[in-house]
């Protein structure tokens, strides 16, 4: 059975993984990204640009499949090994902003977990916003 998940990370970082094609959630442990499999549905939501800006991005911006069941490591930099799978993206036509949710009762029930940085939601509310993402008109 498919699920449906938001991660909450960075946009500098969800661009690298849209290039690369992988998944990387919670600073690449591996208790989390296991917990996804083959197929199951991923929105990337980004509250901020880069890990030291403070200014506030707040939009989701990337959505894909898990494209494998194996979790794989990495190096980034010398003492960081994050976990990672394989994801197929999507061109999306928008980035959607957290505003745009705001009044969408379903999120109301959702939006206190972002502090969390991985969680699973509705295929309902995956929907609402995958279609906000894939189209022009706000």
């Amino acid at each position: 059975m498919v699920k449906y998940w938001i991660g909450v990370v960075p946009k500098e970082y969800v661009e690298l993984a849209v290039k690369e094609n992988f998944c990387q959630v919670c600073n690449g442990k591996r208790f989390f990204i296991s917990k996804m499999n083959l197929n199951d549905r991923l929105i990337y939501y980004s509250p901020k640009i880069n890990m030291t800006t403070t200014n506030k991005y707040q939009k989701f911006i990337a959505v894909g499949t898990i494209a494998s069941k194996l979790e794989y490591q990495v190096e980034m930099y010398p003492g960081f090994t994050p976990f990672r799978k394989k994801m197929s993206f999507e061109t999306i036509q928008r980035e959607v902003s957290l505003s745009e949710l705001k009044d969408n009762p379903e999120w109301l029930k959702y939006r206190a977990n972002l502090r969390f940085g991985h969680f699973k939601i509705s295929k309902s509310l995956f929907l609402t916003i995958y279609k906000k993402m894939m189209s022009n008109e706000l």
